[in-house]
């Protein structure tokens, strides 16, 4: 599984690499970050989101999940 989530590492940062910015003036382009930036944050943001989902839910919150749906009207 480490080869499979480092090969996907690499391909997410090859294709982030060739990310292009696309902007509607000169002034927006001179603000813009540029290709290399911009795929580097979306790679990080990525991996943090798949990281948060790997986590377990915390217990505060599967209590008021399960006291919701004790809540809820049976149809």
């Amino acid at each position: 599984m480490g080869n499979d989530r480092k090969q996907s590492d690499d391909e997410m940062r090859l294709q982030a690499k060739s990310t292009t910015v696309s902007t509607s003036s000169s002034n927006d382009a001179e603000a813009a970050l540029s290709p290399e930036a911009q795929g580097l944050i979306g790679h990080q943001l990525r991996q943090e989101y798949k990281r948060l989902l790997s986590e377990p839910l915390p217990d505060k919150f599967t209590k008021l999940l399960s006291d919701l749906a004790k809540s809820e009207p049976k149809e």
